[in-house]
């Protein structure tokens, strides 16, 4: 809780150490309730509470146990200040994409024919605790097949088959901050159909990225995008939007759409995907740093122009 002069910390016995330790410079108040610390507050203050992060329940109970303050909902304070990172944020951020980016290179070898989704996803998940991470940034997911036409499929038994396309959509937790990347490979020679639909998606991707610097216009981003594969006749089968902001969260502010003006420190997704039911899809996904000079592309994960095999690497130049 932020007051005039002062910041709250509330908390109960269990993690009185660790919240001495880790939040320097705010007052630690152990064991008091909300209502007991704002009634403690001389004067008649305002409790300003966010809509979007507090439930009803607990909005009942902090009503009836303020005596003096007044309550004012808002929503968005919080996600509008973290949407702009400052420079010990990008690095977390920038660590954690290159955590991610070093466990798909480990994964490589195993990414064949016979191996169920579930077992290549644990092992991402294990490959980024092992180099570091705090945690896996969301739920791994591992989609071969049929199954790739599900955007955020869950990662099941399915076994991987000769002549799959296979997307992965991974993140790194560290220190508190997520990244976020998504690849797909074939395993196999590409038929022409998935030549097309996965050098669709790419060009999206590229060209939308190369729109993103301070200034632009997330809707311009996600615009261009979807001409791109409206062009190629697979308008219908991109279903979600073009990206969302990354940090704290790995969705929060900004988004990448109508509305937004990239400003430096913005770090965004970007994830064009065609999605074709019973067939199977393509999704490829980067993370960018908006700077004052222009963005960085914080995945360093290869991702190829056309589709390619696990293990895949660019060649000289």
């Amino acid at each position: 809780m932020l007051a005039p002069g002062r910041s709250y910390l509330l908390t109960d016995g269990r993690y009185e150490i660790r919240a001495k330790a880790q939040a320097k410079g705010v007052c630690v108040t152990v064991g008091k309730s909300l209502p007991d610390v704002v009634n403690e507050i001389p004067g008649r203050p305002v409790l300003i509470y966010e809509t979007d992060n507090l439930s009803s329940s607990r909005l009942r109970a902090t009503k009836k146990g303020v005596q003096r303050a007044a309550l004012a909902p808002e929503r968005g304070l919080v996600e509008d200040l973290r949407a702009v990172k400052d420079d010990a944020e990008q690095a977390l951020v920038r660590c954690a994409a290159q955590i991610a980016d070093r466990a798909w290179d480990a994964l490589q070898p195993e990414i064949v024919p016979g191996v169920p989704e579930r077992r290549l996803g644990a092992r991402l998940e294990i490959l980024m605790r092992e180099d570091g991470a705090d945690d896996k940034a969301f739920d791994t997911i591992v989609a071969s097949g049929p199954n790739s036409a599900i955007p955020h499929h869950e990662t099941g038994e399915r076994v991987l088959q000769e002549g799959d396309l296979v997307t992965f959509d991974f993140g790194a937790l560290y220190r508190g901050y997520h990244s976020d990347c998504t690849r797909t490979v074939i395993l196999g020679e590409p038929t022409e159909k998935q030549r097309a639909v996965y050098e669709t998606v790419h060009k999206a991707l590229a060209e939308a990225t190369e729109l993103l610097k301070p200034g632009a216009s997330g809707e311009d981003a996600e615009k261009r995008a979807k001409e791109i594969i409206k062009e190629a006749g697979y308008e219908k089968n991109f279903t979600h939007g073009l990206g969302h902001g990354v940090g704290r969260n790995v969705h929060e502010r900004p988004g990448v759409g109508k509305g937004t003006t990239f400003e430096p420190g913005h770090i965004v997704t970007l994830e064009p995907g065609i999605y074709i039911e019973g067939w199977g899809g393509v999704r490829i996904e980067d993370l960018v740093l908006i700077t004052k000079e222009g963005r960085e592309v914080l995945t360093g994960a290869p991702r190829p122009c056309s589709p390619a095999p696990p293990g895949w690497r660019a060649g000289p130049g």
